[in-house]
């Protein structure tokens, strides 16, 4: 069976569109006419492809026509510019991105590339844990993901790691935490969230001190930009990439309230196999750019446990003792131990730098069981006297 270009063309409208009217308007047709190609191309494949909504929305079969159709459009579109040399014909490729990668280093490791390939960039920004479904939607041919694997068609390469650090303004640290992040004072602080699927902070609470969502109060910002500056505000506590805040811990514009517990977020490249000679030197440039922006793992001896894919450790802050102390000094509240540790206090962090008792690794909290009684009758049992000793 051969696909109809123009039914094709009809679906795409609609689904890109959201409506059978706007699909009409852009291919110069009536709704009528958009409804009737649809309606024949589902007949054709024995399927629903549209759920026939406001707006509407393609079916799990549509999303893999569509799929299909942009791949094929993509094709052709550049074929078309090739063979008719209209380099100055600029090329629209659909790619799904997370918001930080968007806010900090894609765009200026990509400009060049992109003025040179005649390249239109057609983004699609969300949370790193669901830019995956933008793909598997149709609604993008490449793009940015924490999910590691690819889906069936796709390939999934490895960017690198991006580190996250729980950042504080000095006067939000002396209002809020004077005692550090305790589990007490987390329950009272306004925390920083991007949006409702950002889990980020959320994770590290429950980790680091057993609180679960809902249980702080939570300011929502949903911009990378205006979130980081809310941190620099006092508004709020939250997580923020190195690779946006820069200096400004070292400079002692913010604090890092964790410096032992930093969240690593590794990153992939999802892309079809087969694709387009200028997406495929798309993917390319993005994996060459992000291999020397994100973080990487060691090999041999330097890798952090012995598995592969994890991250490098990044070196520890230089707040050394005299650092730190000026640091509390300009925010004229923080008074923080540089001693020796006591019970109440905690124990010490890196470089000398006292971190609240919540912030310790917690213990194992399914400990190996043992036997009450030992089920050997030899005399090699290691869990108590042999019979024959006693």
């Amino acid at each position: 069976m051969q696909l109809d270009i123009r039914k094709g063309e009809a679906l795409l409208a609609v689904i890109e569109t959201g409506s059978f009217e706007q699909a009409a308007a852009r291919l110069h047709l009536t709704p009528s006419a958009i409804s009737q190609r649809v309606r024949a191309m589902e007949a054709e494949l024995g399927t629903p492809l549209l759920i026939r909504a406001r707006p509407c929305r393609a079916t799990r079969a549509g999303q893999r026509l569509v799929q299909y159709l942009r791949r094929s459009s993509l094709l052709e579109d550049e074929f078309v510019a090739e063979l008719a040399e209209e380099q100055a014909r600029p090329l629209s490729i659909p790619v799904a991105v997370n918001n930080d990668t968007l806010a900090t280093w894609l765009l200026p490791a990509l400009a060049d590339f992109l003025l040179d390939e005649q390249l239109l960039l057609d983004i699609t920004v969300d949370d790193q844990d669901h830019t995956y479904t933008l793909l598997e939607a149709g609604l993008a041919l490449a793009g940015v993901s924490s999910e590691p694997r690819p889906m069936r068609g796709c390939v999934a390469e490895p960017l690198g790691v991006m580190r996250y650090r729980l950042l504080a303004a000095p006067r939000f640290v002396a209002r809020w935490l004077p005692d550090g992040l305790t589990r007490e004072a987390a329950r009272r602080a306004p925390l920083l969230v991007f949006n409702r699927k950002d889990m980020l902070q959320a994770q590290f609470l429950q980790r680091q001190l057993g609180l679960a969502a809902g249980s702080y109060p939570c300011h929502y910002v949903p911009a990378s930009e205006s979130f980081l500056a809310a941190i620099r505000l006092g508004l709020g506590y939250g997580m923020a990439p190195e690779l946006q805040y820069g200096e400004a811990v070292v400079r002692g514009e913010l604090i890092d309230l964790a410096p032992a517990h930093p969240t690593d977020v590794a990153l992939y490249w999802h892309r079809w196999k087969v694709q387009s000679p200028k997406l495929e030197r798309l993917s390319a440039e993005v994996l060459r750019a992000a291999r020397e922006v994100l973080l990487q793992e060691r090999e041999g001896e330097e890798r952090r446990g012995k598995g592969k894919g994890n991250p490098i450790p990044t070196p520890a802050l230089p707040l050394k003792g005299r650092e730190w102390s000026r640091l509390t000094e300009r925010s004229q509240a923080i008074e923080l131990s540089l001693h020796s540790p006591s019970p109440s206090r905690g124990r010490l962090g890196g470089d000398g730098v006292t971190l609240p008792p919540s912030l310790f690794p917690l213990p194992n909290p399914y400990p190996i069981r043992r036997s009450l009684r030992c089920r050997k009758a030899c005399s090699t049992c290691s869990r108590h006297p042999s019979r024959a000793s006693a």
